[in-house]
């Protein structure tokens, strides 16, 4: 009950203090970015919390499968929210129509969050895997009224400034939650940096050959043609980049969403 508020109240105290249309941009935003971190939570779900119950008790293989974990759903996100990111305008542009404009930016700054969230989503596992939804279930209480204090103040200064504020806490909560689940099984943030640093460098490289490629050629080819082409340059500049660093990595990893989805 407590998340379902918390996932809702940014919603909530838009349409109610911004109105509709804000309520629109702000959805379409959301909606965007949310979409890759919700569907690989579910998939990832599936799969991590039976997983980690049945070596609860070995902390080292424990800390072992997450850090695996972690990075395998850093292989996913960090490009696609990299590339909603970077492509922001003429997804929405392309796709939705100039009166969409005012959700650009909004989802820019989500596409950012949506980096922190798409690793912060698995702490729950964690926490529940360890018996411990007693933190959980405290930390996400208190999470909803700072969130909420967050949103009615800055839901005064407009939508980008409602944004920013949901980024805010997302982006400072995410590490506390995290540190607190890491103590559990004996992980530190270096750990994970180095983990996952790799992952979010070639993301980032991508970004930069995709941002290139749109900022010299958008004033020559359709926005639709020139979305498609980028995304297209963008999936085989990543892949090849990650198969190159390590490709059998990436073999496990299309092995194992083929067997979590069939």
């Amino acid at each position: 009950v407590v998340n379902y508020l918390r996932m809702n109240l940014a919603s909530f105290i838009t349409g109610r203090y911004l109105g509709n249309t804000d309520l629109g941009y702000f959805s379409l935003a959301n909606t965007l970015s949310s979409m890759t971190v919700g569907r690989i939570s579910f998939i990832v779900g599936r799969v991590m919390f039976p997983a980690l119950s049945k070596i609860q008790d070995d902390t080292e293989r424990f800390k072992n499968y997450y850090l695996k974990t972690i990075r395998s759903i850093s292989i996913i996100s960090f490009p696609l929210l990299t590339g909603l990111f970077v492509l922001a305008k003429p997804i929405v542009l392309a796709v939705y129509g100039q009166k969409w404009s005012m959700a650009i930016i909004p989802l820019q700054i989500l596409a950012v969050v949506g980096l922190f969230r798409s690793i912060g989503s698995t702490v729950g596992f964690v926490l529940l895997a360890k018996g411990r939804s007693d933190i959980e279930f405290k930390w996400n209480l208190f999470y909803l009224v700072a969130f909420l204090v967050v949103l009615l103040i800055s839901v005064r200064y407009g939508l980008i400034a409602l944004v920013l504020g949901v980024g805010l806490v997302t982006v400072l909560g995410i590490p506390v939650i995290q540190k607190i689940a890491n103590s559990l099984i004996d992980l530190s943030f270096r750990e994970m940096f180095v983990e996952l640093f790799p992952v979010l460098m070639t993301s980032l490289t991508m970004g930069g050959i995709v941002f290139m490629i749109y900022h010299y050629l958008s004033p020559f080819i359709p926005q639709l043609t020139l979305l498609i082409f980028s995304i297209l340059i963008g999936a085989i500049s990543y892949l090849a980049i990650m198969v190159m660093w390590n490709g059998q990595e990436m073999k496990n990893l299309w092995t194992s969403l083929v067997k979590t989805t069939s």
